[in-house]
């Protein structure tokens, strides 16, 4: 189990969406802030164990679970939904890229007027 796995692919992405030309904006963090702007890409680690499978004495590999959760407001003229899927396709590109597989992908209106819509990405890996 590789503990600063997180630390490389959370840093791999931040600077792959700063890179790219459709991000709106988009920020990746780790954690929530107390007062958001929009997009914002949450990036969490949601697993991270040995893998029995391939757990040998001299070298170990680790099974990890990552979730992307995007979150945006419409823009001028571009709704919420066309920026949380533009942003979900450099998330995907990224994360795949470097290895990951994509187990969910989850839409949803959040807030009782629902002025933002959320994008959950699930991925796997070992």
């Amino acid at each position: 189990m590789d503990i600063l796995a997180y630390d490389y692919v959370l840093q791999g992405l931040i600077d792959f969406n700063q890179k790219a030309d459709k991000n709106y904006g988009n920020v990746v963090v780790s954690l929530p802030p107390s007062d958001p702007t929009f997009p914002l890409t949450v990036f969490a680690e949601i697993r991270n164990t040995a893998n029995p499978l391939y757990n040998a004495t001299h070298e170990k590999v680790a099974s990890v679970g990552y979730r992307a959760d995007i979150f945006a407001k419409t823009k001028g003229k571009v709704d919420k939904q066309t920026i949380a899927r533009e942003i979900a396709v450099i998330v995907d590109e990224y994360l795949t890229n470097i290895g990951l597989t994509r187990i969910s992908f989850n839409l949803e209106e959040l807030v009782n007027d629902a002025s933002i819509v959320r994008i959950i990405l699930t991925y796997s890996g070992n």
